[in-house]
């Protein structure tokens, strides 16, 4: 009885494990796709500034308050989209470059990219990571522990 103990025991644990997993996987798909979207919204107004500004061009005349509108409304959402690069990366366990945003390791000092400081940039840790191990795996031979009872 004690064998059947172990095995569901470990059973348990692994599909705990898995399912902290997934739900790690769903929220970086969460914020990925908001970067994305962002990301787009970004392009859109970019396309919008660049069509009043060619407008205005043509036309001789000049509409400076729509284009600094717009300009306000596309520095909002490049802030959104470093703030959401950011929350992906602390999701992954890494910490971004402020000069050339490449990922690092959370431990990491220097940029593996550019070798600017990271003294200054927030460490982020998140337990039960896909692909980190911080506790040991138990392995339970079925064969073996049924042959000592």
């Amino acid at each position: 009885m004690d064998f059947l103990d172990k095995i569901i025991k470990k059973v348990e644990k692994t599909t705990k494990v898995v399912m902290q997993k997934s739900t790690d996987v769903v929220e970086l798909t969460k914020v990925k796709l908001a970067i994305t979207s962002a990301e787009n919204e970004a392009d859109e107004l970019l396309r919008e500034i660049g069509s009043i500004v060619y407008d205005a061009y043509k036309s001789g005349e000049g509409n400076a308050e729509l284009v600094e509108e717009k300009c306000v409304q596309l520095e909002k959402l490049k802030a959104e989209i470093e703030e959401k690069k950011n929350q992906f990366a602390l999701l992954r366990n890494m910490k971004r470059c402020p000069e050339c945003e490449y990922e690092n390791e959370a431990d990491a000092v220097y940029c593996s990219k550019c070798a600017a400081k990271l003294s200054d940039v927030v460490g982020y840790e998140v337990d039960d990571m896909p692909g980190e191990s911080k506790s040991e795996e138990v392995v339970v031979d079925a064969e073996a522990e049924a042959s000592d009872e």
